[in-house]
């Protein structure tokens, strides 16, 4: 690789993929890593570097099929806190022959595949420690989400918790179900 120089791992990921609708079978990309930059040879060949606003380390790359397309994309490490992580995404463009940014999935609160039912899931949204709650998207080949359920839980004011589940078919919420969640009184030690 032509990037190869003292200061440079270099990390290749060899990995066949498919989906339903059309059988690609796609080497991951060929990752190095310099400081702030992610040198990539796509699985057309062309070289692409991504600049980062911070330093990365091999660990903070995941190559995925976020897509279900036979591709794999990236998620680089933007940003974690105690209770979140947000990855800049980039999703293959297989007529561009290059990564593209996507804004809308790179915003989305621990991202994670659901191979089993072809799902993107908001792993981790919450607003305190008492409101917090995960989505499914569908997606299609170019990136375009829509929520499909959100799962969660709330207090009110009281203090009582309750857990919920909502469903959404093209972009409106089409049921919903809260139960509360029984509150098991405190013992005092004795």
């Amino acid at each position: 690789m032509a990037w190869a120089n003292a200061g440079v791992c270099i990390f290749a990921f060899f990995v066949s993929c498919g989906s339903l609708a059309q059988v690609v079978h796609a080497a991951a990309p060929e990752i190095s890593i310099y400081k702030n930059k992610v040198y990539v040879n796509s699985p057309s060949g062309a070289k692409q570097v991504i600049l980062l606003d911070h330093d990365i380390k091999r660990e903070d790359v995941r190559v995925e099929d976020l897509t279900f397309n036979g591709y794999h994309d990236l998620k680089i490490l933007n940003e974690r806190g105690a209770a979140q992580e947000f990855y800049n995404v980039y999703l293959y463009s297989s007529s561009l022959g290059k990564y593209v940014f996507n804004k809308k999935l790179s915003d989305i609160p621990c991202l994670q595949v659901d191979a089993e039912k072809k799902q993107l899931v908001g792993a981790c949204f919450h607003i305190s420690a008492c409101e917090n709650w995960s989505e499914h998207y569908a997606v299609t080949r170019l990136g375009r989400v829509s929520l499909v359920a959100r799962a969660g839980a709330y207090c009110d004011a009281t203090g009582q918790v309750y857990s919920y589940v909502d469903h959404f078919k093209n972009g409106k919420q089409i049921s919903s179900k809260v139960i509360p969640v029984l509150n098991v009184p405190q013992r005092s030690p004795d």
